[in-house]
């Protein structure tokens, strides 16, 4: 064990499998260990590079590595594949986990402490509730409509029509006396859901009133639950070499295939975080509403939201919303790494030279 420089680690629930390689590459360890004796193990072992990938118990053992003075190197999955050999199993990939980790210009994801996983958890069972909302919605209606009880759409038409069946004021069709206590039931559960989201909401504003989520929060498209997530995803900022990395990483950059000299164009490659490229979009095209309805109201637009009304008329609105979502993230990034304030003029003085 004293020869091992690179361990490769298959996290897995209760199963791991280690693959160690000295300086040359030559193999030194192959064992397998349950849960309860992985971390014993680990400090036992001489300071080395941990390699493992990314998954939900990765920055957890990456934290407690880190602890016995091992340097630790997290792996997103798809970089590792390419290096399975023949069959896979958890050997062939504890394997490749090591053969990935020795590449020089591989790139790593950095370990989040424990405040940036609360955060992400809030954000997480915040979208959990919301999802379950919107079911329980849907539930209510498809069981209405059973008995000939139609609401229009929306949240507010859908709860007026409820207050409604329950104090006598809308005729209940077909619906009885046990779907009325039935109907009661599931609407305070609706508005127990609503009291829980809202109680996350507002842990998220506290959150935001750190002096990054300020900053940030400064950027035109970008609100509490965009500024609390992009404060986990840019926690080390110079993991990404530029904000456009940090764009790319988020699936907001075009995809391209290239043969033979030439070059294809094709739409963004919509890889990375997804919630967090969802927040960016659905926060740029509420942005973009209202560049439209300023200038229509003839109000002044400052340098960036003229840059994306001009692009919103010549390619539609659409792609600017997410030429504005991409842009939203380069400025992140230079506000997260540079911890600098929020200025339109020279957010499009940098978009012209990055042109």
């Amino acid at each position: 064990m004293d020869n091992i420089t690179l361990l490769g680690i298959d996290l897995a629930k209760n199963i791991f499998q280690l693959h160690g390689v000295d300086k040359l590459g030559r193999t030194k360890l192959k064992r397998t260990l349950r849960r309860r004796a992985l971390v014993k193990y680990v400090s036992q072992l001489p300071v080395c590079t941990i390699a493992m990938e990314a998954c939900s118990s990765s920055n957890h053992f990456s934290r407690k590595f880190q602890k016995f003075g091992h340097e630790v190197k997290i792996i997103s999955p798809q970089f590792v594949t390419p290096f399975v050999q023949s069959n896979k199993n958890d050997a062939a990939d504890a394997e490749a986990i090591c053969e990935a980790a020795s590449r020089l210009n591989m790139r790593f994801v950095s370990t989040k402490s424990v405040a940036q996983q609360d955060i992400q958890c809030l954000h997480r069972v915040r979208k959990l509730l919301v999802g379950n909302r919107t079911s329980l919605t849907n539930e209510i209606r498809s069981i209405l409509g059973e008995f000939g009880i139609v609401f229009s759409q929306g949240r507010s038409a859908l709860e007026e029509g409820i207050k409604g069946l329950l104090n006598g004021s809308h005729p209940p069709e077909e619906l009885s006396s046990k779907g009325l206590v039935l109907l009661q039931a599931l609407y305070s559960e609706l508005l127990e859901l609503d009291k829980r989201i809202e109680d996350y909401e507002l842990k998220l504003e506290q959150i935001a009133r750190q002096p990054q989520c300020q900053r940030l929060l400064k950027v035109g498209g970008l609100g509490i639950l965009s500024v609390t997530a992009l404060t986990v995803a840019l926690a080390d900022p110079e993991q990404f070499k530029n904000g456009r990395n940090f764009a790319a990483w988020l699936g907001l950059v075009p995809k391209h295939v290239g043969t033979g000299g030439k070059s294809r164009i094709l739409g963004i490659s919509k890889r990375g975080n997804t919630d967090l490229r969802t927040l960016l979009i659905h926060g740029a095209r509420a942005k973009l509403r209202g560049i439209n309805r300023k200038f229509i109201n003839g109000t002044k637009l400052d340098p960036l939201e003229d840059w994306a009304y001009r692009l919103c008329q010549r390619q539609g609105f659409n792609k600017a919303t997410v030429a504005l979502a991409n842009k939203n993230a380069r400025i992140a990034w230079s506000i997260s790494a540079n911890k600098t304030d929020f200025d339109p003029k020279e957010a499009v003085a940098l978009l012209k030279e990055a042109a």
